[in-house]
């Protein structure tokens, strides 16, 4: 299994870039997150990495506003 997908710059729309993957599906990507200098027509892949450092102050927040609630009741 790879850790990326890959498409195509279908369009652009307002503030995206319509990604039409291998799949047919499409992918509104925001245009600020993508190189100035990519057109239409143009093959990208799209990494996906896990971020685990971002989901211990989430949980540590879930686990403050549970405990709070527990304690009113």
């Amino acid at each position: 299994m790879s850790n990326y997908l890959e498409g195509i710059i279908d369009r652009f729309e307002e503030e995206y870039a319509v990604v039409k993957l291998e799949d047919g599906q499409t992918i509104d990507w925001p245009l600020a997150n993508l190189p100035e200098d990519l057109g239409e027509g143009e093959a990208v892949k799209i990494f996906i990495k896990t971020d685990t450092g971002a989901e211990e102050p989430q949980e540590n927040r879930a686990k403050e506003i549970l405990n709070t609630l527990l304690k009113k009741s």
